[in-house]
């Protein structure tokens, strides 16, 4: 029987390029991939703790004929997915305070990682050279980018007999401190290191020369703010009162890793509130380290107060100055860093989200920053881009009590608590243009697909290696993409409206029988209603056995205007179709809706009226009047009404 391959769907970040970044534009390269771990069960249990391994994961180079290992990790968590830490600092720190994982080896919520430079090119016939490796499958991990269609790969292998390569070189690497405060610790990554102040925050950052910047420190440090209501005055927290307290029991818990370093502090926060002072005890939410960014967050717990206002902000060093500064909502040329204030500053932003806020600070010499700070709409009253280029010297501010290009989130009229402040930094080399920081906001907005497959040694199997669907306006295209067929009759496409699971067939597809070569098919299944639909592909074998491909869904979303389209045919003689696009809706989920037909004379012919919610419709007009009489030959008018707008146009009827 010619079936499709087992797949599952989840969620990743990839592209593929050779390692480093392509100058002038990013690619999904610079990110990690995240795969879990319920995606292998065939290797369910499987040791993968580093001295004690039989996991491993592979690319293949097509053009050159081999398989290499890359460089991999596995990233433990609990039944309540909290990460499995290897190290734990602080004095009042006890080995209890390494809670293992419940599931020796890997188990369903734990976590393979790799940097997705290192993918390669499919293999369906080949396998490693290792005689361990053919006792069991192997799972192929394929990322498809929605926005390119591109697909790279990579192989995970079981085998008690592979060792790891020696000439694999990790990505990060994590640099205890040597202070008493564990968490004036740092990363060292191939593209950037970093430095903690005893808050855990950075405090220096720097890209080294060999990936495209001048080792130079770039960052003062990392800053929080917060207004806090005492009475008819306030209180002022900033980053000094985040401290790392032994007395208190905080504590620092670290995994290293060759791909990406996890680190999560306990630490306290210290509120003078004039006649006494109160700490908040603050456990960041886990910090990642990936080989060109880190991800981190402070989440103020819920302490039953409101704070009155707030700031996240990254303020940069003044050996910055000359960098140039351009944002979502401050466009090219932007503004030079030079510690003086900026006139005409744009701060406003509707909506604090990752494809918005976007921030991109360069230097041909130091390198380039592209800083995102994540924002749920909920927090606070109001949201605004918070910039400070002043060098002068400002004895209430912190660090180095000057600014150079201080720029984060800042909250206004109120904060609930808990809530948390996120930050996501991508460290790159000098050559780049602002466009890098659009791209990358585009790529945390837009999550990829990704495909697991469990092969064998010596399957050839039918092989579905895409599945696409996209919208346009009322119209849907499918696209999809065999790698081998065999026996294949074709593909009956099936559709479901999201809401109730009903499936029905809307159109087939021949396929193309016994074939080595990948084949690429599309469907168009058009003039849709405006909604979520789920479709999916029954591959049809000659001998009438079927197997259905994952599913997927797509939105066909609602018009943005009132658009009434001309009629066709035009002219007509039996009949014509009017098309319209109907915008919004009222409260009450829909809007009065009429259509009028009119002779040359301006008599009333026929009438359609009802409510309407939006979205793309066709009316079809029989060429008869209100009382089924056929329309005499002649121009005629047709008018619509939505609500307060209105469109007219004319058509011809030829008997």
């Amino acid at each position: 029987m010619a079936t499709f391959a087992k797949i599952k769907f989840c969620l990743c970040l990839c592209l593929f390029m050779t390692h480093g970044l392509l100058h002038g534009a990013a690619t999904r390269d610079i990110q990690v991939v995240v795969v879990a771990g319920n995606f292998f069960p065939k290797f369910s249990a499987a040791p993968i703790l580093s001295n004690n391994n039989e996991l491993f994961l592979y690319s293949y180079d097509d053009g050159a004929g081999v398989w290499r290992q890359i460089p991999f990790q596995f990233d433990e968590r609990r039944a309540n997915n909290k990460y499995v830490y290897s190290n734990v600092y602080g004095k009042s720190s006890t080995p209890a305070d390494l809670v293992a994982d419940e599931t020796p080896g890997l188990d369903d919520n734990d976590e393979l990682v790799f940097l997705h430079a290192d993918a390669g090119d499919k293999n369906f016939v080949s396998w490693i050279s290792d005689a361990g490796s053919v006792k069991y499958p192997r799972y192929e991990v394929c990322v498809i980018d929605p926005l390119t269609k591109a697909a790279r790969y990579v192989y995970l292998y079981r085998s008690a007999t592979i060792k790891l390569d020696p000439g694999l070189s990790g990505y990060v690497k994590y640099i205890a401190a040597t202070s008493s405060k564990p968490t004036e610790d740092g990363i060292e990554s191939q593209f950037y290191t970093i430095r903690h102040r005893q808050s855990g925050l950075p405090e220096s950052l720097s890209i080294p020369v060999s990936a495209g910047g001048n080792g130079n420190n770039l960052i003062d440090r990392m800053k929080v703010r917060a207004k806090i209501p005492l009475g008819f005055s306030s209180v002022d927290v900033d980053e000094d009162d985040i401290l790392f307290k032994d007395s208190e029991d905080d504590k620092l818990f670290v995994k290293p890793g060759t791909v990406r370093v996890i680190r999560k502090a306990e630490v306290s926060l210290q509120v003078d509130l004039g006649f006494f002072s109160t700490i908040i005890e603050l456990t960041y939410p886990p910090f990642f380290y990936n080989p060109y960014n880190t991800v981190l967050a402070v989440t103020v717990p819920d302490a039953g107060i409101i704070v009155k206002s707030g700031r996240f902000s990254m303020d940069l060093d003044p050996l910055v100055s000359g960098m140039n500064f351009v944002s979502g909502n401050n466009p090219e040329p932007g503004f030079v860093v030079d510690g003086k204030p900026d006139a005409n500053f744009n701060r406003k932003l509707d909506t604090l989200l990752p494809d918005n806020n976007w921030i991109f600070i360069n230097g041909i010499a130091q390198g380039s920053l592209v800083f995102l700070f994540p924002l749920s709409p909920n927090t606070g009253g109001s949201r605004e881009l918070y910039y400070l280029d002043n060098g002068s010297s400002n004895s209430k501010d912190t660090g180095d009590r000057r600014s150079f290009a201080d720029v984060g989130v800042k909250l206004e009229d109120g904060v609930n608590t808990p809530f948390t402040l996120s930050y996501n930094g991508y460290y790159l080399d000098g050559k780049q243009t602002s466009d890098v920081g659009a791209a990358i906001a585009e790529f945390e907005r837009t999550p990829l697909n990704q495909v697991i497959e469990e092969q064998k040694l010596g399957a050839v199997p039918v092989e579905l290696i895409a599945f696409f669907g996209y919208s346009d306006k009322r119209n849907v295209t499918l696209e999809w993409e065999t790698a081998l067929e065999n026996n294949n009759f074709g593909f009956a496409v099936q559709r479901a409206d999201a809401n109730d699971d009903s499936w029905e067939e809307v159109g087939f597809v021949e396929g193309h029988g016994t074939v080595a070569e990948p084949q690429k098919y599309q469907f168009h299944d058009i003039e849709l209603k405006s909604g979520d639909y789920l479709y999916r592909l029954k591959q049809i074998d000659l001998d009438g056995a079927f197997e259905y491909s994952p599913e997927f869904a797509v939105n066909v979303g609602t018009p943005q205007t009132f658009v009434l389209h001309q009629n066709y045919p035009n002219p007509f003689n039996a009949g014509t179709k009017i098309d319209f696009e109907l915008p919004g809706r009222n409260s009450n989920g829909s809007t009065p809706f009429e259509l009028r037909i009119y002779n040359i004379r301006g008599e009333l012919i026929r009438t359609f009226s009802e409510s309407r919610e939006a979205g793309y419709y066709s009316i079809e007009w029989d060429a008869r009047n209100d009382w089924g009489i056929a329309a005499p030959s002649g121009v005629y008018i047709y008018r619509v009404r939505y609500g307060a707008a209105m469109e007219i146009r004319k058509m011809l009827l030829l008997r």
